[in-house]
This record gives C-alpha cells, sequence and structure tokens, in this order.
C-alpha cells in the first residue's frame, strides 16, 4: 500500500520510465526487500518513512497533511530509535521550502508530533512515575556498541580488562548516588549493561543508564584520534550493502544466539562474500551518484529532502558500521537510483546515435 501510494505521488514528479526503476529498486533491492519482506519492526518503519514522504511530494500542501505528518514522525520514532530526532529534518526542509501558512502549518506538524511524544511520556510516568520517551538503548548504545572499543584500543587492554574496571567505576557511582543493589551481592557481573539488566527498580536503571551514556561521550572526548578512526571505519562499513543477509540470518542466527553472528562474521563464507558486496554496492552507487546530479537539475527542492534525510541516518547510525541500521536510506536512494538509469541509459543512446 505505502509502496503503491508513493508510486501515485511520484509519477507527478518524473517520466514513467524513471518511476519504474524507483519502484523496481524499492521492491526488488535485495538489501531492502529481505527486511521488507517479513513483518519485523523495519517492514513497518520502511512503510512508514514511504508515507511521510509521499505526503511531503504533495504540492498543495493541505493543512490535512501537516497532521497526518505529524503523527507519522511520532510512529517513526515508537517504531526504532534512529527515527527520534527526524522530526528536526522535516521541520528544517518546510521552514525553508513552504508558500503558504508556513507557521500555521508547522505549528500543526509540531502539535500532532506530541501527541505521540506526550503519551508516550505520560504512558511511562503513569507506570513508573518517570516521564521520558527515548528508550533505554538509546542511553547505553554508544557506550555498549561504540565508546568501549575505544576505551579498549586507547589502553591496549583486553575486553576483560576494561569491563573490570568499568564496573567498579559502575559500582562506585551507584553507591554514590545511594542506589540499592543489595540483591546483586554475591552475583558475578561481567559488564556495565549487566548491572543496567539486573537493577530491578526502573528509576534506577534509567539513572545508571544516563551515567553510562555521560561516560560514553567522556571516553570518546577524551580519546578523539581513535574515536575519528573508528568513526571513519563505522561509515565505510556502514555503506557496504548486503544483498547476502538472508543468507548469514537464516544459516547462523536460526536460535537467535549471538554465538551464531560470532561464528558467520569469522567464517569464510563472510570473508568470501565481502569483495561480492562492495562490487554491488559500488554499481549501485555510480547509478545513484549520476541520478542525484539528473534530479537536482529536476526538481532540487526534492533533492535537498532526500540528502538531508540520507545525511540524517549517517549522523545517527553511521558510528555503529552495521548494514542493517543503513537500510532507511535506501528508500531515499531509490529515487537517485531510478533516475540514475535514466539518466545513463539517455546518455548511452546518445552516444550509438552518435556513432
Amino acid at each position: 500500500i505505502a509502496i503503491y501510494l508513493f508510486y501515485r505521488q511520484i509519477s507527478k514528479y518524473f517520466s514513467s520510465n524513471i518511476v519504474f526503476f524507483i519502484i523496481a529498486f524499492l521492491c526488488l533491492e535485495p538489501t531492502l526487500f529481505q527486511y521488507h519482506s517479513s513483518f519485523w519492526t523495519e517492514s513497518f518503519y520502511f512503510s512508514i518513512q514511504l508515507f511521510i514522504l509521499t505526503l511531503m511530494l504533495d504540492d498543495k500542501e493541505k493543512k490535512i497533511n501537516f497532521i497526518i505528518i505529524g503523527l507519522l514522525l511520532g510512529i517513526l520514532f515508537i517504531q526504532r530509535t534512529a527515527g527520534f530526532f527526524y522530526f528536526f529534518i522535516i521541520l528544517i526542509y518546510y521552514f525553508f521550502t513552504l508558500r503558504k501558512d508556513k507557521y500555521l502549518k508547522i505549528l500543526l506538524l509540531i502539535l500532532f508530533y506530541l501527541v505521540i511524544y506526550i503519551g508516550v511520556g505520560l504512558h511511562n510516568y503513569k507506570r513508573v512515575g518517570l516521564f521520558y520517551v527515548m528508550p533505554t538503548e538509546g542511553k547505553y548504545g554508544v557506550y555498549k556498541y561504540f565508546s568501549k572499543d575505544v576505551l579498549i584500543q586507547a589502553q591496549n587492554s583486553s575486553i576483560e580488562e576494561v569491563n573490570k574496571a568499568e564496573v567498579e567505576k559502575s559500582f562506585l557511582w551507584i553507591k554514590e548516588n545511594q542506589i540499592n543493589i543489595d540483591y546483586l551481592d554475591g552475583k558475578k557481573i561481567d559488564s556495565p549493561y549487566e548491572i543496567g539488566l539486573e537493577i530491578k527498580n526502573e528509576k534506577d536503571r534509567f539513572k545508571f543508564y544516563s551515567y553510562l551514556n555521560k561516560r560514553a561521550y567522556k571516553i570518546l572526548l577524551e580519546n578523539p584520534l581513535i574515536t575519528f578512526k573508528n568513526l571513519l571505519n563505522g561509515f565505510l562499513h556502514y555503506s557496504v550493502l548486503n544483498p547476502f543477509f538472508i543468507y548469514y540470518d537464516y544459516e547462523y542466527f536460526k536460535h537467535y544466539s549471538s554465538a551464531y553472528i560470532g561464528d558467520f562474521v569469522y567464517s569464510t563464507e563472510h570473508k568470501k562474500l565481502i569483495p561480492i558486496r562492495i562490487i554491488y554496492s559500488l554499481i549501485i552507487y555510480i547509478f545513484i551518484f549520476f541520478g542525484l546530479i539528473s534530479c537536482f537539475k529536476k526538481n532540487p527542492k526534492l533533492c535537498f529532502l532526500l540528502l538531508g534525510s540520507i545525511f540524517y541516518y549517517y549522523l545517527i547510525c553511521g558510528w555503529y558500521g552495521k548494514t542493517r541500521l543503513f537500510v532507511p536510506i535506501l528508500i531515499y536512494f531509490s529515487v537517485f537510483f531510478g533516475n540514475g538509469i535514466d539518466y545513463l541509459k539517455t546518455y548511452f543512446r546518445k552516444i550509438i546515435k552518435l556513432n
């Protein structure tokens, strides 16, 4: 349904030939399709992305559209933490592009976004007496998946040594902040993240994850060169498409055990597929590059929206380096891809005619 509505709207902007390749990309590109073919959270997330983009392409700028976009942006961040700040990209875009009733329409969007935002916050407040909307994963994610690796490299230590020192720091913070964890006495704790899992009181758990968040950025600021190197490495890994994810997922992840993931990452199958993935990614990016040039000439306003969305996901998720988190970008790349194929097809036709 999302693709059909998007097709109806995008057809007003580009030729049928371009639209055909845009829709074919959304329906058939393996990296994208592998997630959208099942009812995973990604499936709904991509659909919401398309609904939002479809409404934003409606040049009539009806007020009802801004109400629906506000609600959809709220639902987007409920689906995935990655969508939490996308609201600001939309606001910036509309601030510079709206023609009539700019402030009223932006106000409608904000109000209905806040309906979802406040609703989630009030639900949490009623449940545990704490108003918050950002999932706890957003608090400990940078620490667990990024900054601890920076610390390992900075200290030239093993993960066990770093975890031991960080657990001691965590317990010291808990003692200073008078958080009750008497029930953990005698229990073996291997990492600060495990402490968070064991804290029973949700308010205290939230405070502890906030501590890990601050600790994460402290580590990164104290080691700027290693942080920059790891960021660059993460962005490069992030950008390599993975049309073979289905193979790894169903062959090595059948029982949803992290051991299977590790087995695949270091397997010969994984290493053999890396060159193919890089070649595949480069081919896709060639079409996207020429499509970007072509699209910018036809519709710079749409181009800025797509580029803003792409850069947003790079900023929010790129540090993690996992291709799974790159997939939302493919929704926006589809428009450039369709334009790119048409651009190169037209270019080579001209060369053939000249010859």
